[in-house]
This record gives C-alpha cells, sequence and structure tokens, in this order.
C-alpha cells in the first residue's frame, strides 16, 4: 500500500520535487514501523519485552553491526 500511495504522490504535479525527493522509500517507512512497534512492546510490557533483535519473535528494524552496537536497518553506517 505504501508503494501505491508513494506513486502516486510522486505523479502529483501539485507537490514540489523537493518535498518528494524528502519522502522516505519502503523500506524505511517499514523499518520506521517496525521500530514503532517494538517501542510499543518496550512501553507495555516494560521487563517482558522481546529482545528488538530477536527475529523469532518479529522484526523490529534493528541489527548490530560487526562491533555489537545497534542500528536502525536502513540507516546509512559505515560500521564505526
Amino acid at each position: 500500500m505504501f508503494d501505491q500511495v508513494s506513486a502516486k504522490i510522486q505523479r502529483t504535479s501539485s507537490i514540489s520535487p523537493r518535498i518528494k525527493q524528502k519522502l522516505w522509500q519502503a523500506d524505511t517507512a517499514m523499518s520506521h514501523a517496525r521500530n514503532t512497534v517494538w517501542t510499543i512492546h518496550y512501553w507495555t510490557l516494560c521487563d517482558n519485552c522481546p529482545d528488538p533483535h530477536a527475529t523469532e519473535v518479529g522484526d523490529f528494524g534493528y541489527v548490530r553491526n560487526s562491533k555489537g552496537r545497534t542500528h536502525f536497518v536502513c540507516e546509512k553506517n559505515s560500521d564505526p
């Protein structure tokens, strides 16, 4: 659905190219949605919230880099 909405926005002439360029791609929007789900779990379940990296309970949009640091899936980093 996001792809359809995004495509419609890109075709709309009343929206400036600058705004169109700033819109998230579908993978970034999905990762933000997954991060939001984990945050809701965190604040609702407190000490019983799932590990944000655990893929067996859901994909929450977080990954660890080679040094074990948590990063947002769509974040562009040089693996610091």
